[in-house]
């Protein structure tokens, strides 16, 4: 049979038309006796009418139980009300199964086949995701029994449903018919577990043969329920599979939505929780809950996603990820804490498939993760990155960010949270920092970096290892702008072998170091801050590979707002591990300190930057004020308007067009030089607006140092602009309060 989507659902039935349908159900069932194939009959033919979000991986599982125990059977998707099957096709079908997941939907197809199926007089079976509703010509006891196998899945289920059926039609004893496997609410999945799902962790950890506190990774994998009820398990398999071939112990578990408790009765058992981190397969409606829950067990969560489409699809579409589906796999994700969404898998004929490269890179960075956990601070090895902004010369800041400071002050709390580092002053580091960022202006610059101990080097056999190891189309790019990796000007001869020169600076276990240069020496590098379609050179890739592979660093930190890397060439979301923003970081965490402030370009460092961004504040601030010109020219604008009319006012009207014209206010204001008389009093109610404007100014005062509160009587100033002119007006002031020279 033809097997077809009708697209969109109507709106859903009102329950009391189901609770209608179903009483008139219950009477036909009543007068109607049971049925059973006739002993002649050799085949059983089943027919599936699913609604979505039924998925077709889902239904062609039952197709093949069902082809296994010798039953031809088939399925079509259906709307709610246009359902399109004749007595002539149900002629040929032995029973219906009309599988709704939305039991309000349910009524929909119920009402609209309700005379022809009356007609019919043969098995039907119901099956929304929950609940049982009385199945037609099977009575209670059979229909129960069916529903159960259908709504709890899985591949035991699927073989028992078709052989219980098969029994029953043809009229033979089903006592020798295995019970269905009810899956509990919440619950510990394994592939190689063939009798359901463990109740909890211990019940697992049994199975294993293992203890919670042996001496290997935890990785807790997030799926739905409903992955195991419909048989789409090949991406949480191989997740398995990734995990335990890395030497870590999965943990695949599901639970209900919106309970936390229910996640931390799985994990955290005795009060101590069992995974080191989380790969999290859920869309995430509940951003609150979710969030709270995943502190209380204070580990790091990551994102993985599955494409609703083919493996091509994906591959040719620029965006990475539909843009209607951001909601639920991103942004609420992101709302709870969850971090890093990486694309592993995608579905090919209804089915999930993992993308091998993807899902290695996911399960490395969990494990990332989890060793960062459990390795102690003073054995980490961390990189700071810094930028140099304005670019050119040896300038360094970020967004309000006093960088040398918050250097200084970073290195402190490092150090006395165990890290090994030597604490530095903001004097020394600046020194040092400059002296680094001449390196990739001055090619005369690198023997005096190395031999002040401001350089390192990485061998160019090394980073064309690495480099003839990418995909073609990706050498291909980046040698197309850049040239054969041999030719850059950051390379160094030493006794006849050619090595990428590296400026960083090393205080015990903590390596600081510039970011590279997003473009040539020579390039405008401001420009090419936000270039997604410049490809990173082989200077920039050979920094990052030697930060991952020589150095072995732990974790990133990107210092401030902001840096390249993460506007690097790739899709705009669920990028490619051969994207260049992921070629540079690879699988190493990356903690990103950004300017709370700016929502938006944080956003791309989490999803293209694989970053967990920690807010810092903004430097305290306070209405700009008015400079004395200014001031002067406000004070002249007040006492004209207390003016009465004669030289004295008119002295003062001169006086406020000559200061308006020395300082450019008229072409600030786009009014024309001179004004005339008509049109004064006009032009002064504006002048008197703008100079206000100019006065409300929201002004910073300083930068922001990392990990510093601002002064007190900053604090003031900066919660008063919060507070905004409303609050002026209320406490008596007003915007002539703020029209004054500070």
């Amino acid at each position: 049979m033809e097997r077809t989507g009708l697209g969109q659902m109507p709106p859903s039935i009102d329950m009391r038309r189901l609770a209608t349908l179903v009483l008139a159900w219950l009477m036909v069932i009543a007068m109607a006796p049971g049925f059973a194939l006739t002993s002649g009959e050799e085949e059983v033919r089943v027919l599936v009418l699913a609604q979505k979000p039924a998925r077709p991986g889902k239904l062609d599982a039952w197709l093949a139980a069902a082809s296994q125990a010798g039953v031809t059977a088939d399925y079509r998707f259906v709307g709610e009300a246009d359902v399109g099957i004749s007595l002539s096709e149900l002629a040929r079908v032995d029973m219906l199964i009309i599988d709704s997941p939305y039991t309000s939907k349910l009524a929909g197809v119920m009402a609209a086949l309700d005379s022809t199926l009356k007609a019919w007089g043969k098995p039907v079976l119901f099956v929304p995701r929950r609940g049982y509703i009385p199945a037609l010509h099977l009575g209670e006891t059979h229909g129960r029994r069916l529903s159960d196998y259908y709504q709890h899945g899985g591949e035991k289920n699927r073989q028992h449903f078709f052989a219980y059926l098969k029994a029953l039609l043809s009229g033979t004893d089903t006592a020798s018919i295995p019970s269905p496997l009810l899956l509990p609410d919440a619950g510990i999945y394994h592939p190689d577990h063939q009798q359901g799902v463990f109740a909890d962790a211990g019940a697992y950890l049994r199975w294993r043969g293992l203890k919670t506190d042996e001496e290997r990774p935890v990785i807790g994998v997030a799926i739905h329920r409903s992955y195991l009820v419909d048989g789409i398990v090949n991406h949480i398999d191989a997740t398995v599979r990734r995990l335990e071939q890395s030497g870590a112990l999965p943990l695949v578990y599901y639970h209900p939505a919106r309970n936390g408790e229910a996640v931390k009765k799985l994990l955290s058992p005795n009060g101590k929780t069992i995974p080191h981190a989380i790969i999290n397969y859920r869309a995430v409606f509940d951003a609150a809950i979710t969030r709270e829950t995943f502190g209380e067990l204070g580990i790091p969560v990551l994102q993985a996603l599955v494409h609703k489409e083919s493996e091509a699809h994906w591959k040719q579409d620029s965006a990475g990820w539909p843009f209607s589906r951001i909601p639920f796999y991103l942004a609420q994700p992101e709302t709870a804490g969850i971090i890093d969404p990486m694309l592993v898998a995608v579905t090919e004929k209804g089915q999930t498939s993992a993308l091998d490269a993807q899902l290695d890179s996911l399960v490395r960075k969990a494990l990332r993760l989890a060793q960062l956990k459990r390795k102690s601070n003073e054995n980490k090895r961390i990189a700071i990155l810094y930028y140099n902004s304005p670019p050119g010369g040896t300038h360094l800041k970020a967004s309000f960010l006093n960088v040398p400071r918050s250097l200084e002050r970073i290195l402190g709390g490092m150090s006395a949270a165990g890290y090994k580092v030597d604490p530095l002053t903001e004097h020394t580091l600046t020194k040092r920092a400059q002296a680094m960022l001449e390196g990739y202006h001055q090619t005369d610059a690198f023997e005096r970096l190395l031999a002040s101990g401001l350089a390192a080097l990485l061998p160019l056999e090394d980073y064309l290892k690495w480099f003839e190891a990418l995909p073609e189309m990706v050498q291909a790019r980046i040698t197309a702008r850049w040239g054969e990796p041999s030719e850059s000007r950051m390379l160094i001869e030493r006794k006849g072998r050619h090595y990428f020169i590296i400026p960083r600076m090393a205080s015990g276990s903590i390596v600081i170091l510039p970011q590279p240069l997003r473009g040539g020496v020579d390039d405008n590098q401001g420009a090419l801050q936000h270039d997604k379609k410049l490809p990173l050179n082989h200077s920039y890739l050979a920094t990052y590979l030697w930060l991952r592979e020589h150095l072995q660093a732990d974790a990133l930190i990107h210092l401030g707002t902001h840096g390249t890397q993460e506007w690097a060439p790739g899709k705009e979301r669920a990028l490619a591990v051969s994207d260049d923003p992921f070629l540079a970081v690879g699988e190493v965490p990356v903690i990103y300190p950004f300017i709370v402030d700016d929502v938006g370009e944080a956003v791309q460092a989490k999803r293209r930057g694989r970053a967990l961004i920690i807010s810092h504040q903004t430097p305290p601030f306070r209405s700009a004020g008015l400079y004395h010109e200014l001031s002067g020219l406000h004070e002249l604008v007040q006492r004209y308007e207390e003016l009465d009319s004669g030289p004295v006012k008119a002295q003062t009207r001169q006086a406020i067009l000559s200061r308006v014209s020395r300082n450019g206010i008229y072409a600030d204001m786009g009014w024309k030089d001179p004004v005339d008389t008509q049109q004064f009093p006009h032009f002064m109610e504006e002048l008197h607006h703008y100079l206000h404007d100019l006065a409300e100014a929201q002004q910073p005062l300083g930068l922001h140092s990392f990990g510093q509160a601002p002064l007190a009587e900053h604090l003031t100033s900066t919660v008063m602009q919060m507070l905004g002119s409303d609050y002026l007006h209320a406490a008596g002031g007003g915007k002539e309060m703020l029209a004054q020279d500070y």
